[in-house]
C-alpha cells in the first residue's frame, strides 16, 4: 500500500508530471529489486542449501562450553544467539530453542543446520564420578 501511495505523488516543477512519475517508479522498482536480491542471497540461499539436511534428518551436532548466554540479536531483537566454545574456538549459533537456565560455563549439546546455523541448544548434565 505504501508503494502504491508513493507512485501517486505529484511533484510540480518545470518538467512534466508524467516524466517525474516515471522516474520515481523506475527508482522504486530498482530499489525493490535490490532488496529482493539481498534477502534472497542472505536468507533464502542458506535455507535452500540446508534443505537436504532437513529432508534426510542429518543435523550437525557439536558439544561445547557456553561462552556467552543466549541473547536477543538481529533487527528489533527478534533472534536469539548464543556463543559456544567448541574445541577452543568460539562459534555463534542462532537459537530456535534452548533449555532453561543455561549459564556461562555450562556444557551444552548444539544440534544445528550448517548453513543457517539455526540450532537447538540442550544443557548436558554432568555425570557424577563413582569411586
Amino acid at each position: 500500500m505504501v508503494c502504491l501511495n508513493v507512485f501517486s505523488i505529484k511533484i510540480k516543477t518545470g518538467r512534466k508530471e508524467a516524466e517525474i512519475d516515471n522516474e520515481t517508479r523506475t527508482i522504486y522498482k530498482v530499489f525493490l529489486i535490490v532488496c529482493v536480491i539481498i534477502v534472497f542471497v542472505g536468507m533464502m540461499l542458506p535455507i535452500a542449501k540446508d534443505s537436504k539436511y532437513i529432508y534426510n534428518k542429518e543435523y550437525k551436532v557439536d558439544h561445547g562450553i557456553v561462552y556467552r548466554e543466549a541473547m536477543r540479536k538481529g533487527s528489533l531483537g527478534l533472534f536469539n544467539s548464543i556463543i559456544v566454545t567448541v574445541d577452543g574456538q568460539e562459534y555463534v549459533y542462532r537459537v530456535l530453542y534452548n533449555d532453561d537456565n543455561i549459564k556461562k560455563g555450562d556444557s551444552v549439546r548444539i544440534t544445528y543446520l550448517p548453513n543457517t546455523t539455526w540450532s537447538v541448544v540442550e544443557k548436558e548434565e554432568s555425570i557424577p564420578k563413582v569411586d
